[in-house]
């Protein structure tokens, strides 16, 4: 692992940095530095049972920059798509680490994407992947609310079926109630869906939450708690989480990152190469 989630990726950016750019993709490196250091937080978390705030920051920080390095290479139908269940992860990890700035940005590109290769998930007869994650459309649902933004027209795309939306559904009907019981009761209800959607046992299932990165790290719920946060609402007391997948290390809500813990200066000196080939790569 530490050689295709750290080494190449690092090497390759160096490279990249140095006047190579045959086979050097700054999106893929991004994606996957920040794999790794979810990989080390949830792995500390889970063995030491502590909270390593540099390695969330980080995975945020690179999820992030692979979302908008993806960006120009999408407009130009030049690659830069991004799986549904990273899309997810990206925009949930700004809400978790406390950064509303960068959720915005991230939230804008992916509304975006929706239309473009990066998401590719209008109707076609080609597939069927935006039924497959609904947590994605919550969170994008939640986005489009807290901007106080046009609802998105979900007839124009490859989207779940009103059952399989429908623990989702009830939260965005009344995403900003002050009734504290009925947030957890809804936390739980999605607690319960993550579980059942995060491992199968057979290889042909294709689950929502069947990725090692996301099998017991409830990110789309805690995006929603703290985006309540962020509206001045009330959140319900820890101990009113009485689902199991609150009662192991990843099911902590954790408060939002203070400092800056995010300095990556080899990457900083790729974007600035990046932003000279692709003058619409956006602002950090």
């Amino acid at each position: 692992m530490i050689e295709t989630f750290w080494n190449k990726p690092n090497q390759k950016l160096q490279a990249y940095v140095a006047g190579q750019r045959n086979l050097i993709f700054v999106e893929s490196c991004a994606s996957r530095l920040s794999s790794w250091h979810e990989t080390l937080f949830q792995a500390e978390a889970l063995e030491k049972g502590t909270y390593n705030p540099e390695h969330l920051a980080m995975a945020a920080h690179h999820a992030y920059w692979y979302v908008l390095c993806s960006e120009p290479l999408a407009n130009r139908d030049r690659g830069g798509d991004v799986l549904i269940f990273q899309a997810a992860k990206c925009l949930g990890l700004q809400f978790i680490v406390g950064w509303p700035e960068r959720a915005k940005v991230i939230g804008d590109v992916l509304t975006k994407g929706l239309d473009t290769p990066m998401l590719d998930l209008r109707h076609t007869n080609r597939h069927y992947k935006g039924t497959i994650f609904p947590h994605f459309w919550f969170l994008m649902h939640l986005y489009t609310l807290w901007r106080d933004l046009p609802a998105i027209d979900t007839g124009k795309y490859s989207y779940p079926d009103a059952e399989t939306m429908a623990v989702y559904d009830t939260v965005l009907d009344d995403w900003q109630t002050r009734d504290v019981q009925k947030v957890a009761g809804w936390c739980n209800d999605m607690a319960e869906h993550h579980i059942r959607n995060a491992w199968s046992g057979n290889q042909d299932d294709a689950l929502e939450f069947d990725h090692t990165e996301a099998m017991i790290f409830p990110y789309e719920i805690f995006a929603y708690l703290r985006l309540r946060e962020w509206q001045k609402l009330p959140n319900p007391d820890p101990a009113m989480l009485t689902h199991p997948l609150f009662a192991q290390p990843l099911g902590k809500f954790l408060p939002p990152l203070t400092g800056d813990h995010a300095q990556n200066p080899l990457l900083d000196a790729v974007l600035q190469v990046y932003r000279g080939e692709y003058p619409d790569l956006r602002l950090g």
